[in-house]
């Protein structure tokens, strides 16, 4: 539980959050749902569970550009051989999708670490600039 509640907490802190799809991630969809035309998304790892919960709560807010610098701090995370699967999909589905293309769109016009993110942002969500 304390490290739960340190996750949702830096998580709540964090201005961008990217979600890193890969197959060790997120579960491909299982013959049966294929076969009910619903597409599930899920995953094996409670952490993953919990981190897309969390985002999918938390509030959107300007972001806060004064940045702290912490003491780093190494978790190590115990496997075991129990697999739990948690569906993610309604997490997922509300996320924006950062394509390879966007990715090097970004890189192209980010030539400073100033406000990087906002570029991003008009990239990926052409509202971004209206709400500002």
């Amino acid at each position: 539980m304390m490290l739960a509640s340190a996750l949702t907490g830096m998580i709540d802190q964090c201005e961008c959050a990217i979600f890193y799809n890969t197959p060790n991630s997120i579960l491909v969809s299982d013959e049966i749902s294929k076969a009910d035309d619903i597409k599930k998304e899920k995953t094996l790892s409670p952490w993953i569970y919990h981190e897309l919960s969390v985002l999918s709560t938390i509030r959107i807010r300007e972001p806060n550009r004064e940045f702290l610098m912490h003491g780093d701090s190494n978790l190590f995370e115990a496997r075991n051989e129990l697999k739990v699967e948690y569906d993610v999909s309604k997490f997922l589905s509300s996320m924006i999708t950062l394509t390879d293309d966007a990715i090097v769109q970004w890189s192209k016009k980010n030539k400073t670490m100033n406000h990087s993110l906002d570029e991003l942002y008009r990239i990926v969500c052409p509202k971004y600039e209206s709400r500002r």
